[in-house]
């Protein structure tokens, strides 16, 4: 049996994102990819600790299970600064199911895969109806406000099915 994949983003359309707050600039397309031909770019500039992208999207995602994962591809030149990364799912900013990956998982410079299960995840407000998603955001949170970094990369946002082994 194969595994299962629902593309959330292939991150190739810049017009549909746009900066998540007033601490994130320069949101782009840029080379610097895995999947595709392109993953998004933005900068964090001095400010809060946040930064990140958002955009209106339209799922149904009632068919997938708390132990299905939601995977992302991230790039950092550095790491340093950097507290955590997420991808978040709801019907607005503040309803959400959001699924967070620690900065220990992160490489410098290069691409990492990031991976969550659907059920460890973080609520807001009322969370998530899956039935439901119109609003999709990744973001950067850093160590302190004054934190700053260039060229944060997103690439491929997606879904995959867990596969049980039955004993």
């Amino acid at each position: 049996m194969s595994e299962e994949k629902f593309i959330l983003d292939t991150m190739e359309d810049a017009s549909v994102w746009s900066a998540l707050n007033a601490y994130t600039d320069n949101v782009e397309l840029t080379v610097n990819h895995v999947t595709g031909k392109n993953a998004m770019e933005f900068d964090k500039v001095a400010g809060g600790v946040g930064c990140g992208i958002s955009r209106a999207v339209e799922f149904d995602l009632s068919r997938w299970n708390p132990e299905d994962h939601i995977c992302w591809l991230v790039y950092a030149s550095s790491v340093t600064n950097i507290a955590r990364v997420s991808v978040s799912l709801g019907t607005s900013i503040g309803v959400i199911q959001q699924w967070r990956v620690a900065d220990t998982v992160l490489t410098a410079g290069r691409f990492t895969l990031c991976s969550a299960q659907l059920g460890n995840a973080y609520t807001g407000g009322a969370g998530w109806n899956p039935r439901v998603v119109a609003y999709m955001s990744v973001s950067v949170t850093f160590d302190a406000a004054g934190n700053t970094l260039a060229d944060v990369a997103i690439d491929e946002i997606y879904l995959r099915k867990s596969r049980f082994t039955q004993t």
